[in-house]
């Protein structure tokens, strides 16, 4: 879906039935390497942030975080996707016929 759709931005939680959050965002930033992840998880560590950022996530936050958290949250991963989308510096270093 995330492929298929474009969406701005994915929000996923860690705790999903049958497929975790985790595995949901590894696969999700495959598919669609320019659609930031957010994770939504209750762990709070260093080991965590970066098992998420294994995962493919941009950003973790906790599921009882604030509105204006979340807002501020979502407009730097939107900010971050307009950069790399429109950006010519981007596309000329991530375009792998450029390395030929």
């Amino acid at each position: 879906m995330a492929r298929s759709c474009i969406p701005t931005f994915l929000m996923v939680h860690s705790e999903l039935p049958g497929l975790n959050g985790y595995e949901a965002c590894h696969y999700a930033a495959c598919a669609a390497p320019d659609v930031p992840t957010i994770l939504l998880t209750a762990e709070d560590s260093a080991i965590g942030l970066q098992r998420a950022l294994r995962a493919g996530a941009r950003a973790t936050v906790s599921p009882d975080a604030s509105a204006d958290t979340l807002q501020t949250l979502v407009a730097g991963n939107r900010a971050l996707r307009e950069c790399t989308v429109h950006a010519g510096q981007y596309q000329l270093i991530t375009d792998p016929r450029v390395c030929r």
